[in-house]
């Protein structure tokens, strides 16, 4: 099994598990699998097309994180399609049974689509709704005291990396995902 950070990368370890079992099978089979299973049948198909619109969202470019007084910003490099994102996600979430709704898997699909909606409408700063699902996301991963590099961004992290002066858990480049990919 590949190292593994957390929780988030949920999705790549069903993924390795299945190509180290059958390396023949297709990423995408293995995706529509773990969603009908994870979630439900019905969802595979939204959530499949809001995974390949958030992904290309992923690679982020931090402003100012080692300015104590400048807002901390993530540029998406791609922000094309947030919202619709977001409106599949939430379609999935008004109809999936209110265990699956409160799970920790779907959660990280729902945060994460979120998050990538509001950075794009708040001109990739962290809103006070932002700090709000960071922090349910920092919860999830168990990440309170977690390094930078692997905790969710909240102004909790953001402010523990500067006062710790970005050491060598400071991220050199983007933040983690913090998503299934």
């Amino acid at each position: 099994m590949p190292y593994s950070e957390g929780i988030f990368e949920d999705l790549n370890k069903a993924l390795y598990a299945q190509f180290f079992w059958n390396q023949s099978t297709s990423a995408g089979s293995i995706v529509d699998e773990y969603i009908a299973y994870e979630f439900s049948p019905d969802a595979v198909l939204p959530v499949r097309k809001a995974i390949h619109i958030l992904e290309p969202d992923y690679p982020r470019n931090v402003k100012n994180l080692r300015s104590p007084n400048a807002p901390v910003r993530f540029v998406l490099a791609h922000s094309v399609g947030a919202r619709e994102a977001l409106d599949l996600i939430e379609r999935v979430n008004a109809s999936v049974a209110p265990q699956i709704r409160h799970s920790w898997r779907w959660r990280i699909f729902y945060l994460r689509s979120f998050i990538d909606t509001q950075l794009v409408r708040d001109k990739f700063a962290i809103s006070e709704q932002v700090e709000s699902a960071l922090d349910e996301l920092t919860k999830i991963y168990y990440a309170d005291r977690a390094a930078f590099v692997v905790a969710p961004p909240t102004q909790k992290a953001i402010e523990r990396f500067r006062r710790e002066g970005g050491g060598a858990s400071g991220p050199p480049g983007p933040p983690p995902n913090h998503m299934s990919k």
